[in-house]
């Protein structure tokens, strides 16, 4: 038998975990997580991932119309997927907004005309 004798601990050699700097080490793609939400989860329903990192399992419910929460232990990560979920919502936003139809004379040149018009009508019966 090939551990009777020499003890477990000749066996396990314990190494310090390094972190890689650009990437994660359970990074998945993005288009593999949209494909896991649609097939999980119902647009209006909750996703929620425990050990979210930089945020993509958000990215792919929010971009899908689910809800989204997450948790993450390192704290530079958190930061990172509160940004990127942030952006997509923004976007989404940003999206509906410009989606709506425009309403005449209520932008910001409309009031500076009329403002202009008022003025320059208050001035010719002063001075008349």
């Amino acid at each position: 038998m090939g551990l009777q004798g020499q003890g477990c601990e000749a066996h396990l050699q314990l190494r310090p975990h390094k972190r890689p700097r650009s990437r994660l080490p359970t990074q998945k793609p993005l288009r593999l997580l949209r494909r896991a939400v649609l097939a999980s989860a119902a647009e209006g329903d909750l996703v929620f991932d425990p050990f979210c990192g930089s945020g993509t399992t958000g990215v792919a419910a929010k971009e899908l119309g689910r809800f989204f929460a997450g948790t993450e232990a390192e704290r530079e990560y958190a930061q990172l997927a509160g940004r990127r979920i942030g952006a997509v919502v923004r976007k989404e936003e940003l999206q509906e907004l410009s989606s709506l139809p425009p309403t005449p004379n209520r932008g910001w040149r409309a009031r500076v005309r009329r403002t202009a018009a008022c003025r320059g009508s208050a001035r010719s019966e002063t001075d008349g």
